[in-house]
């Protein structure tokens, strides 16, 4: 039986402990007492030659921190987690724990762990296995290291990850998965981030300057950022009241019209909470400093807040953290809720006077009792947290819900094209010894929109989810993905012409399309679904979206959910012999009174990938 196979219980959540390690320093105390001093984190990168770009600053940590954490044994990334995650747990005076679930958010993963491998293969021809296989295991490194041993998982949710990681705590413990949450968010910064998003000029040359008049771009940074959230009966920590997730299923890099995604996403936490948007005292803003967010997301606010409530913004102090950014700014703005303090946004000078938001360059003492914050990303992605000083009102339990399978969608070594009740018949190894038949593969005939370059994870998505689409899509659709590796194929040819041609050759064009995401955030666009959105990523992804959909349909959050499976095979990106099986699937649910279905249980997550899961379970079966 499904775990989340009822409604979830009415519960208080809440902020136990929290741990950062950020360019401001370590320790959630140093990062809080340095944004109150207006002090910003932005200094000469040092972990590849920043010289060799436009903006050679960055939000690097501190040199004592990146020397300390990059000779640690398992390297940095797993080294900052460990330490966020381990002050979260001492300063709530926890420990090890069977009931303690894991969940890690990030854009790129350990990217720096892949770099090394894609280089080595590059100028070699040869890849180490363990380095490529330590990038892929970060997951149950962490866990091991501090004691998780409850429920585990990662997602991808690009610059939203961090707030994302919020919201699947919240499910976790809604639903039973786990009594306790580490909610973890991190980006480490690689020369394969810095060129890409060079590349697409987000970086600017300037100052970081959030809902400045001369504002010119943002600039990147590294950090992990932890949470312990429990829903135990405890005095103490600012309650997480509410969460949401989205896509604007509008566009890859160019926000929607008056930022719309943002208010709908920040509207539905504030419904989740049960708050009023005329109850919230004060917004803890993405604003990233790029000319085009700060005015559709001042845009959001008004348009859900009607009047201009006292804003904070963090990232001219940390610059942008990238998949760890939310969970900073909530961690922030909780200690801004605790301290009655809106700080002043660093890198402000003259307020853009086409922005209606109320934002100061210095401190403000004021009360606040609720506030929301909004975080967005690459892919159209939109994250919000609804947080509470104390308990807010009990949200009524949703009704019970049911949940039925209407159909399965595929693209399989074949290739196999089609849909039904439950996949062909196969068995995984037949599968694996065709995967050659989808090379070339074409998403063209599949497709309602013309598109250009795609992954092939992404033409395999595509096809799968046209297969499954039969009804007119009224925009409160939802996608949750799940996928083994990710866009390997358009990630190692972007590093390869980093290599090769220079950083400032590699294509912008194949940047967006190399995050993990991608072929879920394409998916939206292409069908309009603008409802819940989630993309898992290694180890049981497969079964955490499926989880995360049902949810959504049995909390009354979306009408219909698509849960996309994709992985492909790149054989210059991963260890020789190293078998990923390729395709796609795409299983259409939705909510149904007399729907009988429940999320599956996979075991163990197969190292071929999240297509291999899907076969390996009994195929589906209709309702």
């Amino acid at each position: 039986m499904s775990i989340e196979s009822s409604v979830r219980e009415t519960m208080t959540i809440r902020m136990k402990g929290a741990g950062m390690v950020s360019p401001l320093g370590q320790g959630v105390a140093a990062n809080w007492a340095a944004v109150l001093g207006g002090e910003a984190g932005i200094r000469p990168i040092t972990r590849f030659h920043g010289q060799d770009f436009p903006q050679p600053e960055g939000g690097e940590l501190p040199p004592e921190l990146v020397d300390h954490f990059d000779e640690a044994d398992g390297g940095p990334v797993s080294a900052m987690i460990v330490a966020a995650a381990r002050e979260a747990l001492g300063s709530a005076e926890w420990g090890a724990d069977d009931e303690l679930g894991l969940i890690l958010g990030t854009n790129f993963g350990p990217m720096d762990q892949f770099e090394w491998a894609w280089r080595e293969r590059i100028e070699t021809g040869t890849m180490d296995v363990d380095t490529f296989v330590q990038g892929q295991k970060v997951v149950a490194r962490v866990a091991d290291l501090v004691g998780a041993r409850g429920p585990r998982a990662q997602l991808t949710l690009s610059c939203a990850s961090g707030a994302a990681v919020v919201a699947t705590g919240c499910r976790w413990l809604q639903t039973g998965r786990a009594k306790r949450v580490l909610c973890v968010a991190y980006d480490l910064l690689t020369e394969f981030c810095w060129a890409g998003l060079t590349n697409l000029r987000t970086i600017t040359t300037d100052r970081l300057r959030p809902f400045d008049a001369a504002r010119q771009g943002t600039i990147f940074g590294e950090a992990a950022v932890a949470v312990l959230l429990t829903a135990e009966p405890q005095e103490g920590g600012v309650v997480v009241g509410g969460t949401a997730l989205n896509n604007n299923a509008f566009h890859m890099t160019a926000p929607a019209k008056r930022g719309d995604g943002s208010r709908r996403v920040m509207a539905a936490a504030l419904a989740d909470a049960g708050i009023s948007p005329a109850a919230v005292d004060w917004v803890c803003a993405h604003a990233t400093g790029t000319t085009a967010n700060d005015l559709t997301e001042s845009q959001a606010i008004a348009d859900l807040l009607g009047s201009p409530r006292p804003t904070m913004a963090f990232k001219g102090n940390l610059g942008h953290l990238l998949g760890a950014a939310g969970l900073a700014e909530v961690v922030l703005a909780a200690c801004a809720l605790e301290a009655g303090i809106v700080p002043g946004v660093e890198g402000l000078q003259q307020l853009d006077s086409e922005l209606s938001v109320d934002v100061a360059l210095q401190n403000r003492s004021l009360p606040g009792e609720c506030l929301v914050t909004n975080s967005a990303g690459i892919g159209g992605n939109n994250a919000a947290v609804c947080l509470q000083r104390t308990p807010g009102p009990e949200v009524p339990a949703a009704a019970a819900i049911g949940v039925s399978l209407v159909r399965v969608g595929w693209v399989l070594p074949g290739p196999l094209v089609g849909s039904g009740e439950r996949f062909p018949a196969g068995t995984v190894e037949a599968l694996v010894a065709n995967s050659a038949t989808l090379a070339g593969f074409s998403a063209k005939p599949y497709l309602s929109s013309v598109r250009g370059y795609l992954d092939p994870v992404a033409a395999y998505a595509l096809a799968a989810l046209a297969q499954c689409v039969k009804e007119e899509n009224d925009g409160e659709s939802g996608i949750v993905a799940a996928t083994g590796y990710g866009a390997l194929n358009t990630g190692y040819t972007f590093y390869q012409q980093l290599v090769q041609k220079g950083p400032r050759l590699a294509s912008p064009l194949l940047f967006p399309h190399a995050y993990a995401s991608a072929a879920a955030n394409l998916a939206a666009i292409e069908i309009g679904a603008a409802g819940p959105h989630c993309v898992f990523w290694t180890g049981l992804a497969l079964q955490e979206a499926f989880r995360c959909a049902e949810f959504a349909l049995r909390e009354g959050k979306a009408k219909r959910m698509y849960v996309l499976a994709y992985d492909a095979q790149c054989e210059a990106a991963v260890p020789d012999g190293w078998s990923i099986l390729p395709g796609a699937c795409c299983w259409c649910l939705e909510a149904d009174a007399d729907g009988t279905w429940q999320a599956p249980e996979i075991a163990v997550a197969s190292p071929l990938g999240v297509i291999a899961d899907a076969i390996s379970w009994e195929n589906p079966r209709m309702d």
